[in-house]
């Protein structure tokens, strides 16, 4: 036995359904519109399209599962320290480039009122402190507008060659004449100094 085929129609009233093909007996052969069953979406105005509340709570948690797997993989405190290393790498290179041309305007020597670079490591910064080495004054503003400092470090800071920090240390080899900087504040455990 063959079962109805009702197809809602594409003509005329939307709350009617064709019968396409029929083999009830009562209606063979004819074309005819049945209105739909009482329980029907349309008839029920109480019928509500939407999310049910588990159908949210799932979407919800993927939303948040899938944030949490996101900030795993991309780790942007981890990727903020990888930046900071990276200026101070090019921080360093910057003052390395400055002591460069210094020392050839001077003929091979670094000319400086504070006297030769330090054979210990001392800090570039301005003050009377023994630690420090007070470099400013030889780089900037002749090869350099301003001094650059560490991007992290409170202490780091530049005002003018005769009040700053750079946060930066600095010494020479005796034996072979080298020169390093290096940055004691590097994050990640890394080392980062450039010797020339």
């Amino acid at each position: 036995m063959k079962k109805l085929g009702f197809t809602p129609t594409s003509i005329g009233d939307e709350n009617f359904l064709f019968v396409s093909s029929c083999t009830n007996k009562k209606y063979t052969g004819q074309n005819t519109y049945f209105p739909p069953p009482d329980d029907s979406p349309k008839r029920d105005p109480r019928w509500v399209w939407g999310f049910t509340l588990i159908e949210t709570i799932v979407s919800i948690s993927i939303f948040i599962l899938l944030l949490v797997a996101t900030m795993v993989i991309l780790d942007p405190i981890h990727q903020l320290a990888k930046a900071r290393n990276t200026q101070r790498q090019a921080n360093l290179n910057v003052v390395m480039n400055a002591i460069g041309q210094n020392r050839a305007d001077a003929k091979g020597m670094f000319s400086c009122a504070a006297g030769p670079i330090p054979t210990t490591t001392k800090l570039m910064a301005a003050g009377t402190n023994t630690a420090y080495y007070d470099i400013g004054s030889c780089l900037a503003p002749i090869y350099l507008t301003s001094l650059p400092f560490d991007p992290s470090s409170s202490s780091s800071f530049w005002v003018s060659a005769t009040n700053y920090n750079t946060g930066y240390t600095i010494s020479q080899n005796a034996t072979t004449g080298r020169i390093t900087v290096s940055a004691p504040a590097a994050e990640l455990g890394s080392t980062i100094s450039v010797t020339r």
